[in-house]
């Protein structure tokens, strides 16, 4: 009988998620095209100023009077270095293995959907509360990709090792990287948490019509 247990003690939990990764951005093109074109605006505008700002950025007056794309354009602006890294960095591990899970048509619809769906309800909290904001950044996406992450885990959990803990330690990596968000007394909080709840909707309706197994333990 063939022993296949170095084989076995070769493939850490380390090494599969690694792998799994690699898998997954080799895979996920919609994700690598938002990624690559968030980062093309951003060194665009570091050369262009305040010029596409100005033209796309979320200002409640704006789209009032027409302006609907901004709606769109928003989420593909960025302020500085910090802002589009922490964006993009959660969309390359997070939204690589979302879009590898549900499919690149149902992740691109799940992109927008965050995204838009963000502004809109900061839009609804500007009016209704009398404020008045400029606002960008892909975070309403980015929050939607969460949500659809947390989902996926939660429908997911039953293949989980009993004992292991991943899934209470991924939940508080999500939970920590939303306080950390909503510590920034600058961060648009009604497009994140827009973001987050439409990402999960979305993902929680689409997901009765998944029927992929999925290896928690190399995902997370």
């Amino acid at each position: 009988m063939e022993d296949n247990t170095e084989e076995k003690q070769q493939t850490s939990p380390y090494d599969a998620f690694w792998i799994m990764q690699k898998k997954a951005l080799r895979h996920s093109f919609i994700n690598s095209t938002m990624v690559i074109l968030n980062i093309i605006i951003f060194v665009i505008c570091v050369f262009t100023g305040s010029l596409l700002y100005q033209k796309g950025a979320l200002i409640l007056e704006n789209v009032r009077a027409g302006e609907y794309y901004r709606l769109v354009t928003a989420m593909f602006l960025h302020g500085d270095l910090q802002h589009i890294l922490g964006n993009m960095m959660l969309l390359v591990f997070m939204g690589s293995m979302v879009e590898e899970y549900i499919g690149h048509i149902q992740y691109f619809i799940l992109y927008f959907i965050a995204g838009i769906g963000g502004n809109i309800l900061s839009l609804w909290y500007e009016s209704l509360k009398g404020l008045s904001w400029y606002s960008y950044g892909a975070s309403g996406a980015a929050f939607g990709i969460i949500g659809a992450f947390l989902v996926i885990i939660i429908i997911g959990r039953k293949t989980l090792r009993k004992g292991t803990g991943i899934l209470i330690r991924t939940l508080l990596l999500v939970a920590f990287s939303i306080y950390s968000s909503f510590a920034d007394a600058n961060v648009n909080y009604a497009a994140h948490i827009g973001g987050l709840v439409f990402g999960m909707i979305f993902t929680g309706i689409i997901s009765f019509g998944i029927r992929k197994q999925i290896n928690l333990e190399e995902w997370i």
